[in-house]
């Protein structure tokens, strides 16, 4: 319970949730997932990397319009890590494909679009 356990949590769900996807060399813990999801939102309501695990999870698992609503709640939360905003945009974009919503993936497409440019214009 201290910030190790925090950053391995994260880790752990990194792991699960987004790598494991794509390099496929081992079957996905869906219970090992929910679990720490569910353990560290009851800690931390509203921490942003946990809901947006959770809405990963809830991708995976066909869920859709769940995980939508998760990155919506992701991107209400104010941080100064701008970054997540980015992921949560990609992946509504996403989200919005899947569902065949063309329009509103391609507003997300857009926003994210601009986003992208204006920190190449900043660096």
């Amino acid at each position: 319970d201290k910030l190790r356990s925090f950053v391995i949590a994260n880790g752990i769900l990194n792991y699960e949730t987004i790598a494991l996807q794509f390099i496929k060399t081992e079957e996905y813990d869906d219970a090992l997932a929910e679990r720490i999801i569910n353990k560290y939102l009851d800690r931390y309501k509203g921490s942003i990397m946990f809901v947006f695990h959770k809405g990963r999870r809830q991708l995976i698992n066909r869920d859709i319009r769940g995980a939508l609503v998760c990155y919506e709640e992701c991107q209400n939360v104010p941080i100064e890590w701008t970054q997540v905003y980015h992921l949560c945009y990609w992946e509504r974009m996403w989200g919005h494909a899947m569902i065949l919503e063309w329009d509103k993936a391609a507003e997300f497409a857009m926003v994210s679009d601009y986003y992208y440019s204006i920190i190449r214009l900043i660096i």
